[in-house]
């Protein structure tokens, strides 16, 4: 009988835990739209705008947010951002991202 009752506390609780239905099955496992950092590297061209004295992560917000941005590049050493409407081919600058 007392493992019967622990067979039932250990259901109550795995169904404690599970999410409500709709709720985590709606959001995917991968965003639709993510980065691959490069360091020490540059995409030349294909620029939509110039954002200056900014960081990383205002940049790839700027990126993400922009549905004709498909790559961005990030000068570390000035803080400017440089969001791209095509990836051009990778050419080393130290500090870019």
């Amino acid at each position: 009988m007392r493992a019967f009752v622990r067979l039932l506390q250990a259901a109550a609780v795995g169904l404690a835990v599970m999410p409500a239905p709709g709720q985590a099955q709606d959001q995917p496992l991968i965003p639709e739209r993510r980065f691959v950092l490069s360091e020490n590297a540059d995409m030349p061209g294909g620029d939509l705008k110039s954002i200056f004295d900014t960081t990383i992560e205002a940049c790839e917000r700027a990126c993400l947010t922009d549905t004709s941005c498909v790559a961005m590049t990030f000068n570390s050493r000035n803080g400017s951002c440089f969001p791209k409407s095509a990836a051009g081919p990778l050419a080393q600058y130290a500090g870019a991202y």
